[in-house]
């Protein structure tokens, strides 16, 4: 019924924001209509407007100047799209898609390159600070953040270890949250799904001084998505299997931002943590019903900055920070009432907190002619600091217990007290051979004292033909060390650790193309890669490095403003990853991904966007066939009114999945043979308020 009266009230507000009444309200004088006039007229160059962004060299430039390939989304036109999170707006990048696990995680795959697990592959930054875990390679926390924080999403696909290091394997992203304003927020959508949070901020321009905190909350209960069957169910033990069932696939986001600025000195501290619902169960075996948050993750981190000015010709670039990571699962059903020996079921519920100190400076040197070099030198020292499992068995002899014991050292599930040390140093020279070729070359060297050397390059062209058409080609490549979990898990039959693993690494090589104009822009890629000594579990419990794989595709993307008051852009990509061994695909995988969004202002205080979304079907193993082995095409409609009958005030309605498209993502168990429902049709109401 909520979603029945919040889509009525959305055609409602479309009829409205058509009307003449409506959107006027901004337009009661000659001087409002003359800035309505020139607003619209300026949505004609928005499409050659130069978007800046320092990801792709650490300096900043022109993002279709940049070598690699370069996305910069920005907040507010996601917003305007009527994008929840982080995480929702990956999906209008070519090339990238999203998914969820079995237990609930977020998962990211790169031009058909995902997770193995739960080890991420992609480096995750907030506010150009590296957050990935030692423990996983993951942060899933930053992926939930609501986009009323975002200033702005930039986005590498494609390796970025020369500048970077570990974890930007098959892309990067950084997250800028604002700085700037103040502003208030609030969302409600179906499942009972709110979303609060706001940005205050000081300015002492006369004493170069600024302050600014940013902090939001968004928490949604169980949705209507089931399970038809699970592991049980389908291996023969229907009666006590929990299948057919509702999931508990509740979650809740927090964060807060605080940043310091005062002359060249600034303090960046952050928090965000994430919890969620136990949604289709470890080993997909479908939990008793029940509305707790069962995963949580939970990351702090602090990092101070200097910036002198002590020489015209060399900029330095001082930092140094500490973060703290912590995962754990609350009272985990690995297996339900009724199984075997286990009268209450068996339940894990283990814990895991890490430390991590880090170091790092920068040069930047523009006086040799033509040429900027950077150099720089990191270092950084993580260690598990705590570890340890609650279990009603013992986890050594598998014999049941008659209270929640708690299990660690020799006992535990993971080795606590590893450690990492890493040293690394790397340069750059941005070299403008003319004003129309510039090149890049970079090279990193990283010694890590549990997974040995890397030596990563970059070499990157960017003929710039004319104004209109410029061309790009680069060769890169990177690494992923493996992660804590990987190499140090223990005294589990289905996961064992493997420390005598070297890292993953990839060669990328893609060409690329760009032609902009006064209201068009068309941008084309090529790529291929190779991945070795990928980290996988291929015929045992235990990790280890197997031979790989290989990676070709194609991205087309283009963004029109075909009249002033409306603005279209597309984008489709083509993937095709292979074993390199046997040829065979990569199971879990779509080859086809598109996305179509048409944003309709008639007034500049009022719009209507339409986003659509395809994604192809997946690949699977032979032994895991599907009823719903088609893909998906999905359509979110939004309209949008600022100066809400007052200045400042913003109203939003929006509706997701409009049609109720069948959404589920494909197992990662061999002997599962379903996919993973996800919740249908979404209405949602927001308001908003800036101070400014």
């Amino acid at each position: 019924m909520k979603a029945v009266i919040l889509i009525l009230s959305l055609l409602v507000f479309t009829m409205a924001a058509a009307s003449p009444v409506f959107c006027e309200q901004a337009s009661d004088s000659k001087e409002q209509d003359i800035d309505a006039a020139l607003e619209q007229e300026l949505r004609w160059i928005r499409a050659e407007a130069i978007v800046l962004t320092d990801i792709a060299t650490k300096t900043e430039m022109d993002a279709d100047l940049a070598p690699g390939i370069v996305t910069v989304l920005q907040g507010t036109e996601l917003e305007e799209r009527g994008i929840h999170t982080v995480w929702d707006a990956l999906n209008l990048i070519p090339g990238i898609d999203t998914s969820v696990t079995a237990n609930g995680s977020l998962q990211v795959t790169v031009r058909g390159v995902g997770n193995v697990i739960a080890v991420g592959k992609v480096k995750i930054m907030l506010n150009n600070v590296p957050v990935n875990s030692t423990f996983s390679g993951e942060a899933e926390s930053v992926y939930s953040i609501p986009v009323e924080q975002v200033e702005r999403i930039e986005f590498i696909r494609g390796p970025g270890a020369a500048l970077y290091g570990k974890g930007a394997y098959t892309g990067l992203i950084n997250v800028i949250t604002r700085h700037s304003g103040n502003r208030i927020f609030g969302r409600y959508a179906r499942f009972d799904a709110y979303t609060g949070g706001g940005i205050c901020s000081y300015t002492l321009p006369e004493q170069d001084f600024k302050i600014s905190l940013n902090a939001a909350e968004w928490e949604r209960g169980r949705s209507d998505a089931s399970a038809d069957s699970d592991y049980l169910y389908t291996e023969g033990m229907a009666d006590i299997s929990q299948a057919p069932g509702q999931i508990n696939d509740s979650r809740r986001q927090m964060d807060a931002l605080l940043n310091l600025e005062y002359k060249d000195f600034s303090v960046l501290a952050q928090w965000v943590s994430q919890d969620h619902g136990d949604y289709f169960g470890e080993m997909v075996i479908l939990p008793p019903p029940n509305d707790r948050m069962v995963y949580k993750e939970d990351f702090s981190m602090a990092e101070a900055r200097w910036k002198p000015e002590i020489l015209t010709f060399l900029q330095p670039k001082l930092r140094v920070g500490w973060t703290r990571y912590v995962w754990n699962i609350d009272r985990l059903y690995m297996y339900p009432p009724g199984f075997a020996v286990y009268e209450d079921g068996m339940i894990i519920a283990p814990y895991y907190r890490e430390q991590s100190m880090y170091a790092g400076m920068d040069f930047q040197f523009k006086e040799w002619r033509h040429h900027t070099l950077l150099f720089g030198a990191e270092y950084e020292y993580a260690k598990i600091r705590n570890a340890y499992s609650d279990l009603n068995y013992d986890i050594l002899t598998g014999e049941p217990l008659s209270e929640m014991q708690r299990f660690d050292g020799e006992a535990n599930w993971i080795e606590d007290g590893k450690s990492r040390n890493i040293f690394s140093m790397f340069i750059q020279d941005q070299f403008d051979f003319s004003k129309q070729l510039a090149f890049t070359a970079g090279l990193r060297y990283d010694h890590y004292d549990d997974a040995g050397d890397s030596l990563t390059p970059r070499i990157a062209g960017v003929f710039r033909l004319s104004e209109r058409h410029i061309f790009k080609a680069q060769y890169a490549e990177a690494f992923r060390p493996p992660a804590f979990v990987e190499m140090y898990s223990k005294n589990n039959p289905s996961v064992q650790g493997n420390p005598d693993m070297s890292s993953e690494t990839v060669q990328t090589s893609e060409i690329g193309y760009i032609y902009k104009s006064e209201a068009f822009r068309a941008g084309f890629t090529a790529f291929y890669s190779e991945l070795d000594d990928l980290i996988i579990q291929k015929g045992s419990a235990k990790y280890r490095n197997v031979a790989g794989a290989d990676a070709k595709g194609v991205e087309m993307e283009i963004s029109w403003k075909i009249k002033p008051f409306l603005m279209l852009d597309a984008n489709i990509s083509y993937s095709d990853v292979k074993d390199s061994e046997t040829g065979d695909a990569i199971r879990a995988t779509g080859k086809w991904l598109g996305n179509a969004g048409l944003v309709y202002s008639p007034r500049r205080d009022c719009s209507l966007s339409l986003q659509y979304r395809h994604v192809d079907k997946y690949n699977r193993s032979l032994l895991a066939t599907s009823d719903r082995e088609r893909g998906r095409d999905t359509l979110d409609i939004t309209g949008t009114k600022k100066n809400f009958f007052i200045k400042g005030l913003m109203f939003q309605a929006g509706v997701r999945n409009l049609f109720d498209a069948d959404v589920s993502y494909p197992s990662g168990f061999l002997m599962y043979p379903d996919d993973y429902p996800q919740p249908g049709r979404e209405g949602w109401v927001k308001l908003s308020y800036d101070f400014n």
